[in-house]
C-alpha cells in the first residue's frame, strides 16, 4: 500500500549564512500526491498567518524584521 507523507519545516530567516532552529513535522495518511500538495499549501499559508499574529502580540510590526518565517514542504511517497 502506498501512502503520501507531508514533511513540513519552518525556521526564522536570519542574516545570510545564518540558520536558526528548524522545526519539522510529518503528517501521513494522504492517498494521493495532489491531496498532500493541497494540504501543504493550506498549512503553510495558515502557519504564516499564525506566526504573524504571534509576532504582533509581541509588539513586532509587520514588515519591520528580517526574521520572518520560512516554510518548506515536501510530499514523499512511501510503501507500507
Amino acid at each position: 500500500m502506498t501512502e503520501w507523507i507531508l514533511i513540513f519545516t519552518m525556521h526564522l530567516a536570519g542574516q545570510p549564512g545564518e540558520i536558526r532552529d528548524i522545526t519539522q513535522s510529518m503528517l501521513g495518511g494522504f492517498t494521493s500526491q495532489a491531496a498532500c500538495i493541497t494540504a501543504a499549501s493550506k498549512l503553510a499559508d495558515r502557519t504564516i498567518v499564525l506566526v504573524g499574529q504571534a509576532r504582533e502580540r509581541q509588539g513586532i510590526q509587520p514588515g519591520t524584521s528580517r526574521s520572518g518565517p520560512i516554510i518548506n514542504t515536501e510530499c514523499v511517497s512511501v510503501t507500507k
